[in-house]
């Protein structure tokens, strides 16, 4: 081939004029191939050298001399293949790793711990067993399941619903009466729904939205439960308004499930959703009208113990070091609270990591911040250290008191449990001794309202000489001691709750009673009275008129006074329901622990009979009702039926009626009409009534004759 490269006169020339050899020649001219490596140069029009290279395949080159081809079995060798995998996903693992780390230091406990599955919860177990056996009954009408005979009772509910539609949860704030309700209605199946009444003042956004949320499908597969939280902050006419107008339309619309539909549109609807509803005061003035619709189950705060284990095991998985002692003075701070226990640990093991990490002698990081908690001090005041002298004893204690200035619970837990403390006594000398400090730090206390405040700096030696004289090495195990004065402020915020109650019921019934009522009156001289009126026995009187008289007495004090006789659960008496009144009388006149027992033994027998007297006077009551509405009903029917005959009559039937004039004689040999056959015989007259001053005057008998 002729490598030369063409001259530009020949380059411009079209092989189209010239001879045949003139495109094989053009050809050679202009491409030309190197054997060595397989590229290939070219001339453009311009006179420029192009040259291409071949396109070598890399794949194929790296793995030319790789094991694979080497290998007898002429394949990838997969396990080499798999490792590869392995240590990438083991790299991009611990890079998540971190970034969820780096998330999870910014979350709050509180959530990350919150209870998702009903072995979760803490504490309340029998209550959460009964909210779930409530829930339950809802399962043959929502997710036709049938049941075990014994699981719900027999309350003539075609759609075997339970007999209470809402159940209403109440008990101090914080202690888990949301999230029990959250996670037994997902362990149940539902969806929850949850609306804050507190938020939801009124109107037709709150109606529409409770009515979407239990009437209409969802997008989700599983029903819904309605969730309705706070709800004694609402209005009577709003929130709670909607949920009464609920459950009577499922009362109305459950009585005519067998009766045909007639005319107009039935506007009553079943319920088959359940609501929950908790509270914090179940005796609010704006849940009056809704607690005889709901199952009401009261929650406590979760025991101690309890407590205590599920705080140990988010020490244990959050890598928390503390002592058993911080934690539980940690439960005593936080009266109970689960969300403040969880909310404090957080934030103490936050703010000690720095410090025991730099500390390597402090065992327990967070001791420095309860070495001054009073429920510390008190045990530590009966604790006598035999290594030290007891003057550097009662020094420390004195500046630890001092710092801490709580005298007044400080002094309140000595004399708790100093009974229960061990020292050396002969006779009840120290007793009687403690007593007159006792009265000496109540008036140095009291001196803080008496414009004498300086003196309040001497109540500091009232626990030193519980140190003095009950201290001793003995004494090496922590007390417990109770909060009185959280449990004193809890037993005064429920029986201020019943006697409000009470009192708001009693004066909405009688307005004029209020000027000679109060609140102190009603603990002290009425409500002790009422009690025990009504838990009188009245069985061994023979005479059934005074019985009688006595039952109708009692029924005329119960409505005075709003109070009703329902049917409970006790504690005591393992779910089994037993009558009482509500709201419940006996828990505020009642002291004695005998006549207490009386109140589950004996009286559910009298109770029984005033609840028959109700049933008794209901139903007269109803029969009174209907009775007069049926005449009234007939009253109208006649009235209208006259009123057409004088209509539709002519004028002779007219002047008859006016006048009084009676019809002919009948003959003695008819058979007289009875009253009730009168009443069927109908006689329609027919009377286009005129005009005329005639009839309108009045005309007596002696002016004809006049």
């Amino acid at each position: 081939m002729d490598s030369t490269v063409p001259n530009c006169t020949s380059i411009g020339e079209s092989f189209l004029f010239g001879g045949s050899g003139g495109e094989k020649e053009s050809v050679k001219e202009v491409g030309k191939n190197d054997s060595n490596n397989g590229d290939r140069e070219f001339v453009s029009g311009s006179g420029k050298v192009v040259r291409l290279r071949k396109r070598v395949n890399s794949s194929v080159e790296n793995y030319g001399g790789s094991l694979w081809r080497e290998d007898e079995t002429y394949g990838i060798n997969i396990n080499a293949l798999l490792d590869k995998i392995e240590s990438e996903s083991a790299s991009n693992g611990h890079h998540q790793d971190e970034e969820a780390s780096n998330l999870h230091d910014n979350e709050l406990w509180v959530e990350k711990w919150r209870p998702r599955r009903f072995i979760d919860l803490v504490g309340n177990e029998k209550t959460n067993r009964r909210v779930l056996r409530w829930l339950r009954q809802w399962s043959p009408a929502v997710f036709q399941e049938s049941l075990p005979q014994p699981l719900y009772e027999n309350e003539f509910d075609p759609l075997q619903r339970p007999a209470k539609r809402i159940l209403l949860l109440h008990g101090p704030p914080g202690i888990g009466k949301t999230s029990v309700a959250h996670v037994i209605a997902k362990q149940a199946g539902y969806t929850v729904a949850e609306i804050n009444a507190s938020d939801e003042r009124g109107g037709w956004q709150v109606r529409d939205k409770i009515l979407n949320t239990l009437f209409n499908h969802t997008f989700n597969q599983s029903p819904v439960c309605l969730v309705a939280d706070e709800i004694d902050g609402t209005l009577e006419s709003g929130f709670i308004k909607v949920l009464i107008d609920v459950v009577n339309s499922d009362a109305r619309a459950t009585r005519k499930m067998g009766v045909p539909k007639k005319g107009k549109k039935n506007r009553d609807k079943l319920l088959l959703r359940p609501i929950i509803a908790v509270c914090n005061n179940l005796y609010a003035p704006a849940l009056e009208k809704l607690k005889p619709l709901c199952e009401i189950v009261p929650f406590k705060r979760p025991s101690d113990f309890s407590l205590n284990e599920r705080l140990d095991t988010i020490c244990r998985v959050e890598g928390v070091k503390i002592h058993s002692k911080s934690l539980k003075d940690l439960i005593d701070l936080s009266q109970g609270d689960v969300r403040n226990c969880v909310n404090n640990l957080q934030f103490w093991a936050t703010g000690t990591s720095s410090q025991a990490s730099s500390s390597s002698m402090d065992t327990d990081p967070m001791g420095k911040d309860f070495s001054s908690s009073w429920y510390g001090l008190v045990n530590s005041i009966f604790q006598r250290d035999p290594h030290r002298e007891s003057r550097d004893q009662l020094s420390s204690l004195s500046q630890q008191i001092e710092l801490n200035g709580n005298y007044d619970r400080i002094v309140q837990g000595c004399h708790s449990i100093f009974p229960r403390v061990k020292y050396s006594d002969n006779g009840v000398i120290k007793p009687s001794r403690i007593a007159d400090w006792l009265y000496f730090h109540d008036l140095m206390n009291k001196s803080l309202y008496q414009h004498n405040g300086e003196l309040m700096r001497y109540c500091a030696a009232v626990p030193l000489q519980f140190a003095h004289m009950f201290g001793d090495i003995a004494n090496k195990e922590d007390i417990q001691v109770k909060n009185s004065q959280y449990e004193f402020n809890e037993l005064r915020k429920f029986t201020m709750d019943i006697t409000n109650c009470i009192a708001h019921q009693t004066l909405k019934r009688s307005p004029a009673v209020q000027t000679f009522t109060s609140r102190q009156s009603l603990i002290f001289e009425t409500l002790p009275y009422l009690d025990s009126m009504i838990s009188a026995d009245v069985s061994k009187c023979k005479n059934l008129k005074v019985k009688q008289a006595i039952y109708d007495n009692l029924a005329e004090l119960l409505n005075f006074y709003q109070l009703n006789v329902v049917a409970r659960n006790h504690d005591s008496l393992e779910g089994k329901k037993i009558l009482s009144i509500d709201p419940p009388l006996d828990q505020i006149v009642l002291l004695d622990n005998k006549r207490k027992q009386e109140v589950l033994s004996k009286r559910p027998g009298s109770l029984n009979f005033l609840l028959a007297k109700f049933e008794e006077n209901k139903a007269r009551k109803r029969h009174v009702d209907q009775t007069m509405e049926k005449r009234e009903r007939e009253d109208e029917v006649r009235v209208k039926r006259s009123k057409t005959a004088m209509a539709s009559g002519n004028t002779v039937d007219f002047f008859k009626t006016q006048y009084g004039i009676n019809e002919p004689n009948k003959l003695d040999t008819e058979v007289p009409i009875s009253k009730h056959q009168e009443d069927e015989i109908r006689t329609w007259v027919r009377y286009k009534e005129g005009f005329s001053d005639a009839v309108r005057k009045n005309v007596a008998w002696s002016s004809l004759w006049s």
